[in-house]
């Protein structure tokens, strides 16, 4: 009996935690902004507090151990801008799954946006311009489907006169913990396998440079390791058999 109530008050607390609310404004203006809310909790991620230095009491010098070498890690191979944008079509169907599985819990507000196409090719431009145009008004009309978002206000423009691109928006998410829950699960798995599928069929490129760094040294041990010492004793050797 103990263990049913204990097992009760656990489910209580589980669902108490997955119906807490969660709230997310980020802002890009000059300097990109990003608020948190957590139930009544409120805090700022971006840009990050600053930290108070605590003095620490001195301490006496300790005798320095001999450390022992540690073996550098490798750095895992990441996918390119080409590998993304060909894996784009899964990133899609699998978000639309996703968030259709929150039956538009998840809602957005506010949502603007201004984006103004800059470069020094005008060709190139007019390009990036008709992708930016392609995405947002493909895109927008499917979100407006799957969740819920009040009053959206979007402008994408594009400037011949060679000035970079400029953008600047805010954006807004209310949503509850359980939601969060089904989107890490339903998103992050099919991404992870993704990756590992990816990461197969492309070796690392750190092992490539490791080898050549091992090469390289190796010819570099190879050619320095005649000393001063050994060249004048086989100039010696040379000499005295001419002598002879």
């Amino acid at each position: 009996m103990v263990f049913l109530w204990i097992l009760l008050g656990i489910v209580g607390v589980l669902a108490l935690v997955l119906c807490i609310p969660v709230g997310a404004k980020a802002s890009w203006h000059e300097a990109l902004k990003v608020d948190v809310k957590v139930g009544p909790f409120a805090f700022t991620v971006v840009p990050a507090p600053p930290k108070k230095k605590k003095k620490k009491p001195e301490k006496p010098p300790k005798a320095q151990k001999p450390k022992h070498p540690q073996k550098e890690k490798k750095p895992g191979p990441k996918p390119g801008f080409k590998d993304i944008r060909a894996a784009l079509p899964l990133f899609w169907s699998v978000l639309q799954k996703t968030l259709r599985r929150t039956r538009r819990r998840i809602c957005v507000s506010p949502l603007e946006a201004s984006l103004v196409i800059g470069g020094d090719d005008p060709a190139e431009t007019a390009q990036r311009y008709g992708y930016a145009s392609t995405v947002v008004w493909t895109v927008m009309p499917r979100l407006e489907e799957l969740m819920t978002i009040r009053h959206p206000h979007i402008h994408v423009g594009v400037d011949f006169t060679g000035v970079p691109t400029r953008a600047e928006g805010e954006i807004g998410f209310r949503f509850f913990v359980f939601d969060l829950v089904v989107i890490a699960l339903g998103a992050g798995l099919p991404v992870w396998k993704w990756y590992r599928k990816w990461k197969k069929e492309h070796p690392a490129t750190a092992e490539k440079t490791d080898e050549a760094e091992k090469t390289t040294g190796e010819t570099v041990k190879t050619a320095g390791s005649d000393s001063p010492k050994e060249t004048a004793h086989d100039i010696r050797k040379t000499t005295d058999n001419t002598d002879k």
